[in-house]
C-alpha cells in the first residue's frame, strides 16, 4: 500500500512448501495477502494450477484460498483455470472502490471499468467460487451522487459479497500529501478513517456508516436472499435506496426475527410471502 519499492516476490518452490503446511494445519482459509494476486499472471496462474493439482490429496477438500485481484487484468488462462476448480476452493476478492472516473484519476488507478464488470459478471456465472467486491466512501470527487451510482451499478453484479468501507489514510500512502486539496479531515486514532471532505460531509458520511451496517445484516449476511429481490422489486426503489431508507430501523445486535418482522413493515403488505 505504500512506495517503498517494486514488487518482491518469494521463491516460488517455498511458496509451494508453505501452501502445503497452511493447508494441512485444520485452518479452514488460507489467505494471500498480496494486495494483487494477479499482477504476474503466469506466477498467479502456477500457484492456482498447484493448488488444483494436489487438490484433495496433499490439500485437504474444503479448504479455501482466498486471493486479492485486480479484475480487470484477468486473461483467458486465469479464467480457464478458475472454472476448472472445484466449488468452495476458491475466495476472491477484487477491489473496484469506484467507477467513477474522476475518482479513478485522483487515486492514481488505472481501471478499464467496462472490462471489469465483464470480468466479474464471468467469474459469478462459474458459481463454483466465493466472490466478494469493495466499493470505498470519503475518495476524492465522491460526492453523495457518485457514491449511490457506483453502488447501483456494483450490486447490479450480484455477487456473494459487497463490501462497503471507508477512506483509511494509512502511512505512506500518496493521498497523504494532498490532504489540503482534497478537504480531507480524518481520525487521528487508527484505522485512520476519513472524517470529511470536500465532497461529502461528516453527517452524510454517518448516514452512510448507517447504511454499510443495514447492507452487511440485511444482504452480506445472506439470510434473505430467497426474498430480498423480490422485496426490493416490490419496494419500487434502486438498490441504494432501499438499503439507505431501511438504515434507521437497523441495530446492531438485531436478532434475524427482528430484523424480518422490520424488513416486512418497510416494504408493506405485499411484500409478506
Amino acid at each position: 500500500s505504500g512506495r517503498c519499492g517494486p514488487v518482491r516476490y518469494f521463491d516460488l518452490d517455498t511458496v509451494k512448501e508453505r501452501i502445503l503446511i497452511l493447508a494441512n494445519s485444520g485452518t479452514r482459509t488460507v489467505k494471500f495477502v498480496d494486495r494483487t494476486f494477479n499482477a504476474n499472471k503466469e506466477r498467479a496462474a502456477d500457484i492456482l494450477t498447484f493448488i488444483l493439482q494436489n487438490y484433495g490429496t496433499k490439500i485437504p477438500e474444503g479448504v479455501c484460498f482466498h486471493f486479492e485481484i485486480a479484475g480487470d487484468i484477468l486473461d483467458e488462462r486465469l479464467f480457464s483455470i478458475i472454472a476448472s476448480a472445484p466449488k468452495g476452493a476458491f475466495k476472491f476478492e477484487i477491489g473496484i472502490q469506484s467507477f467513477d472516473e474522476r475518482v479513478l484519476a485522483a487515486i492514481y488507478r488505472k481501471t478499464d471499468s467496462a472490462k471489469l464488470i465483464s470480468n466479474i459478471k464471468r467469474l459469478i456465472s462459474f458459481r463454483n467460487a466465493h466472490i466478494h467486491i469493495d466499493l470505498i466512501a470519503g475518495l476524492p470527487f465522491g460526492d453523495f451522487a457518485s457514491v449511490e451510482k457506483d453502488f447501483n451499478i456494483a450490486f447490479a453484479l450480484k455477487a456473494d459479497m459487497l463490501q462497503f468501507g471507508f477512506l483509511k489514510i494509512l502511512h505512506g500512502a500518496p493521498i497523504q500529501e494532498e490532504l489540503e486539496r482534497f478537504g480531507i479531515c480524518y481520525s487521528e486514532k487508527a484505522p485512520y478513517e476519513v472524517l470529511s471532505t470536500n465532497w461529502l460531509r461528516e453527517q452524510e458520511l454517518l448516514e452512510l456508516h448507517k447504511f454499510e451496517e443495514t447492507l452487511k445484516r440485511v444482504y452480506n449476511r445472506g439470510a434473505f436472499k430467497d426474498t430480498l429481490e423480490e422485496w426490493m422489486k416490490k419496494s419500487g426503489k434502486t438498490p441504494f435506496r432501499f438499503f439507505y431508507d431501511f438504515r434507521n430501523q437497523v441495530q446492531k445486535g438485531m436478532q434475524l426475527v427482528e430484523l424480518r418482522k422490520e424488513l416486512l413493515q418497510y416494504c408493506g403488505e405485499d411484500c409478506k410471502m
